[in-house]
Parts: C-alpha cells; sequence; structure tokens
C-alpha cells in the first residue's frame, strides 16, 4: 500500500512521540488492512497472530490504545517484553496501528521511580504539616502561657485586694471596740481580752478556722450597745 505525504509526516510525528516517552526495543507499523508497512524487528521476531487482536481493537474502535500480556523474546538475555498498540490518525480516521515492542524493565524502572517520587512527595507533604502543626501548637501554648500568668496576677491581685478589704474590715471592729472601752477607763482594753480569751476557748473546742473569726467579731463587738447608754 502506498503511503502519501501526508502520512508519511503523521507516521513519523508518531514515532517521535513514542520514542520520548518509551525506549522501545523495537517498532512495526501496520496499515488499516493488518499489513506490513514498516519494521525494524528481526523476521523471525514478527508475530503475525496474536498481534492481530490488538491490531482489530484499535482498528474497530474497541480501544484507543492496547497493551499486550509480558512474553519473552527468543534472545540471548530472554528478555521479557510487552507490546504497545497506537493508532494512527489522518483526517480523525485511523490509517494504520503502531506496534512497540517495550522491554519490561523499562516499566518497572519507571513504576519504581514514581513509587520513590509518591513516597518523597508524601513524605515531604507530612514533614510541612508536622512543621505547620508543631508552630501552631507553639502558637497556642505561648497564648495559653500568656493568659496563665495574666490569670494568676489578677488572681494575686484579686487576693491582694480581699486582704486589705479584710484588714480594713478588722481595723474598722478593732476602732468601734476601742471607742466602746474608751467611755470607761475601768473596762479599758476588755473587749480585746474577750476577744482572746474566746479564742483561746474556740481553738480549745476545736472550732473551725472561719467560724473562729466570727467568735473573734462577736466578742470585740458584745459591749457595743454601751455606745447608746449616757455617761
Amino acid at each position: 500500500t502506498k503511503i502519501t505525504e501526508k502520512q508519511k509526516l503523521s507516521i513519523e510525528e508518531s514515532i517521535k512521540k513514542t520514542l520520548n516517552l518509551f525506549t522501545p526495543r523495537s517498532f512495526t507499523f501496520y496499515n488499516n488492512t493488518k499489513q506490513i508497512i514498516l519494521s525494524n524487528r528481526l523476521p523471525e521476531e514478527v508475530v503475525q497472530g496474536e498481534e492481530l487482536i490488538g491490531i482489530d481493537k484499535i482498528l474497530m474502535n474497541e480501544a484507543t490504545y492496547y497493551i499486550s500480556k509480558v512474553y519473552t523474546v527468543d534472545d540471548l538475555n530472554k528478555t521479557k517484553v510487552f507490546d504497545v498498540y497506537i493508532p494512527v490518525r489522518n483526517l480523525d480516521m485511523i490509517t494504520g496501528v503502531f506496534v512497540f515492542q517495550i522491554p519490561e524493565v523499562f516499566i518497572s524502572y519507571h513504576v519504581n521511580m514514581l513509587v520513590k517520587q509518591i513516597v518523597l512527595t508524601m513524605i515531604g507533604g507530612l514533614s510541612i504539616l508536622f512543621l505547620l502543626l508543631t508552630r501552631q501548637l507553639h502558637s497556642a501554648s505561648k497564648t495559653l502561657i500568656e493568659q496563665n500568668n495574666e490569670l494568676i496576677k489578677q488572681k494575686a491581685e484579686i487576693e491582694n485586694a480581699f486582704k486589705m478589704l479584710t484588714d480594713s474590715y478588722r481595723n474598722t471592729i478593732i476602732a468601734l471596740s476601742n471607742a466602746v472601752d474608751a467611755r470607761d477607763s475601768y473596762t479599758a482594753g476588755h473587749s480585746e481580752r474577750v476577744a482572746k480569751i474566746s479564742l483561746l476557748i474556740g481553738n480549745q473546742l476545736g472550732i473551725k478556722e472561719e467560724d473562729l473569726k466570727i467568735l473573734g467579731y462577736a466578742a470585740l463587738f458584745h459591749d457595743i450597745g454601751k455606745i447608746g447608754i449616757p455617761d
């Protein structure tokens, strides 16, 4: 079958594309009548039987490409190969089929390379994710530490303010008690002495700390009514 110049250019373009993708051991070009037009295989290597299955699938538009099973070439190295069938189109019509014989080791090499790239990509992605999470955790931890320090500071300020308020309250009670005792020099210091004795008795009775405070205040105030009694 005569090949036109346009078909020849199309075939050459297909060969170039395929050679860029694969490293074929050999190639064979069939026209649309399944005749061998071009081949660099040895005559004894050109298979006429099983090859036609892939060619039929391509010519009948049952597949956009076809890959054969792995088989062993009868050479010195007993090379394992497989065939890749690629259609040749001209004006949207399939004018032939290229059959490229690809060594299995080529695919194994590229699969291994692909696996390595996937593994490296995953490791890189996980490393970046780990760094981002570490940075986020560090930032969150720093914020929590700052907030905790601020709470500790506020707690200390509240406790100090409460102590000052308690001291002020106690000083007010003592001042009122002293005002009662000041009216009579004979009873000066009486309320304070009663408070001390009450606390000693309360301790002996095992009264709680909070109740002892109330007892001490009550003892200081026990004569508060004297303020309203005329001299």
